[in-house]
């Protein structure tokens, strides 16, 4: 009884802060802004990248150009009403996973991976 009770207090803190780290990447995205359309932004990660500055931990940052009217629409399909010769709104999705707690850095078996996502628009 008290390993489980161990493991889902150390699960529990694991968790707390991939969520922290995760809304820590959400505020630098909105404090940088909508970002370049060329070359490719530089905040996506489409790899898992260890999180600066606390091993331990890696994240994804995933960028989609979507229609500003509906965002189930990516841009780049069509379909967008009114055509625009750009894409206006990006919803961007960071997940943050623990990590290297385990033999081979293998993932954290007791947490879930925290998913957060902001829409942001050009100005």
């Amino acid at each position: 009884m008290f390993s489980n009770g161990q493991t889902t207090v150390y699960s529990g803190g694991q968790n707390r802060i991939a969520a922290q780290l995760a809304q820590q990447r959400i505020e630098e995205i909105r404090a940088a802004g909508f970002g370049p359309k060329y070359p490719l932004d530089p905040r996506l990660e489409t790899d898992w990248t260890p999180v600066p500055g606390n091993p331990g931990y890696e994240r994804k940052t995933e960028v989609s150009d979507v229609c500003s009217t509906n965002f189930t629409i990516l841009y780049n399909n069509g379909g967008c009403t009114p055509a625009l010769p750009e894409a206006q709104t990006r919803i961007f999705v960071v997940t943050v996973r623990a990590v290297g707690a385990h033999p081979n850095n293998a993932l954290d078996p007791q947490t879930t991976p925290v998913v957060l996502q902001t829409v942001l628009t050009r100005r």
